[in-house]
């Protein structure tokens, strides 16, 4: 069940989703940039930042990493 009300400073997908989505990006560049794996990425947002596997696989940002790396292996 999800809290509107709840005070973390995370933003709330359903209150401000422009801002989580942008605060999901931002936590998967840095993922990026210590090289981790999807699953790693996946697995650390979720406990880090509370935010669902779901969200996180739906086809969006990591999936589209996940592709850009695999056509340019060398990046």
């Amino acid at each position: 069940m999800h809290n509107h009300h709840d005070h973390t400073h995370l933003p709330c997908l359903h209150c401000h989703p422009h801002s989580f989505i942008r605060m999901v990006q931002h936590l998967i560049e840095r993922c990026l940039i210590l090289h981790m794996s999807r699953d790693d990425c996946v697995e650390a947002l979720a406990r880090h930042a509370n935010i669902r596997p779901l969200v996180t696989l739906t086809d969006g940002p990591v999936q589209k990493v996940s592709r850009f790396r695999r056509n340019h292996p060398w990046f």
